[in-house]
């Protein structure tokens, strides 16, 4: 991996595969929607839909099909804490493809005309989570537990904020946050990181004004209950409790907690839930890092009356594996584990977000073969701590999503 920050505070990040002959290419932004005051709850992945309205030197329409002429596909995500705009190309088309996401980011028209229209493409897409317990069980539960913590609100906002945009809440919010201190330009294929950092350095200009820096509120886990009635065949459930901040060492131990509890087929949940008991379908286990906190989660979907069941084993195989993990158990996981990262390795796009979200949290790049270095070396007693720690108390944010 290859590093260049530019004098204008741009942070470019590569690299080169010989095996790849195409190349992953993003642009990501520190803007998400811990960023975000609650009146402009959403404002941030608003923003994400209207730069692809059109610039003052493209339409929307010329953006897609000269991208779609250099042979690739634009897209872009929000979350939290970043906005990535990403694309897969042919080595000879990355200045192309850089120069239409440049523009986008950089010169957006943000019309009175655009921001009308895309507020009801964002509103019917709050209301598609609404209708999707399994997704809409995701923000109730970041809604819970983290309660006036703006990580508890949810990426897309609500009917109620994103009615209430304006294109200038929107230049308002990329003033502040699209500045070249907080990009990072991240590739990883067919590259040649000097190519790349000159491109970068000639299309994009540091903004004028004071960078806004971003704050972390109180972090305080709410463990209390939640229950929402909904028009549902089945029942959602989540079980959550605070873990640890992307980088903290103890994540190996906890992605072998977590592989072994529930991230697996052979896993603990996965056999006594759903093989032995047949109360659910879908159980299993995952945790969320964020730059300052993290949650690790119990999830389910069962029978409307067999929530409280299935929740009740859930809460047994956890309070069971803070006795240990086998070394069977340890060494099964470790193996699953490795085999991810060693076969992500093989995808330009998996590595690209790698080397981009490690800039994007200035944390040093560790390379996959240290990662699978220090994953072979945690040890069962590492693993009963981190579970002690985590599910020891017994506490949890729960959330249920059931018939009315």
């Amino acid at each position: 991996m290859v590093k260049t920050r530019l004098p204008n505070g741009l942070t470019v990040v590569s690299e080169h595969l010989s095996h790849a002959e195409s190349v992953s290419l993003g642009v990501w932004v520190r803007a998400g929607s811990r960023d975000e005051c609650s009146r402009l709850s959403g404002i941030s992945h608003f923003t994400e839909h209207m730069v692809f309205k059109g610039t003052h030197r493209r339409t929307a329409e010329e953006i897609s099909a000269e991208a779609e002429g250099l042979g690739c596909d634009l897209n872009a995500f929000t979350d939290k804490e970043y906005t990535c705009y990403y694309t897969r190309a042919l080595p000879e088309y990355t200045a192309g493809v850089l120069d239409i996401i440049a523009d986008m980011l950089t010169d957006p028209m943000l019309s009175e005309s655009d921001a009308a229209n895309e507020k009801g493409v964002v509103i019917d897409e709050i209301r598609g989570v609404a209708d999707v317990p399994e997704d809409l069980i995701i923000d109730e539960t970041a809604s819970l537990f983290f309660g006036s913590n703006r990580l508890g609100q949810s990426v897309a906002g609500s009917e109620k904020t994103v009615s209430a945009f304006t294109p200038d809440d929107v230049r308002r919010c990329m003033a502040s946050r699209y500045r070249t201190e907080n990009i990072v330009v991240a590739a990883a294929g067919k590259v040649d990181h000097h190519n790349l950092v000159a491109l970068a350095e000639k299309l994009f200009a540091p903004a004028e004004g004071e960078s806004e820096k971003r704050t972390f509120d109180e972090f305080g886990p709410v463990l209390d209950e939640k229950i929402i009635r909904k028009d549902v065949e089945r029942a959602q459930f989540t079980l959550t409790v605070p873990a640890y901040p992307v980088g903290n060492n103890r994540r190996y131990a906890l992605a072998i907690l977590d592989t072994v509890l529930g991230g697996s087929s052979s896993s603990r949940l996965f056999t006594e839930v759903r093989e032995k008991r047949g109360l659910a379908y879908s159980v299993g286990s995952y945790g969320t890092a964020f730059a300052d906190c993290g949650t690790f989660t119990i999830y389910g979907g069962t029978a409307k009356d067999k929530v409280e069941e299935a929740v009740s084993l859930c809460k047994d195989c956890a309070r069971d594996i803070c006795g240990g993990v086998t070394e069977k158990e340890a060494d099964r996981a470790k193996n699953l584990l490795r085999a991810g990262i060693l076969m992500s390795g093989e995808n330009s796009e998996a590595r690209m977000n790698r080397i981009a979200r490690s800039e994007i949290y200035n944390l040093r790049h560790v390379p996959q073969e240290e990662s699978i270095e220090r994953l072979m070396v945690v040890t069962t007693d590492d693993v009963r701590a981190v579970a002690e720690d985590l599910l020891g108390g017994e506490r949890y944010a729960k959330v249920v999503i059931t018939g009315k």
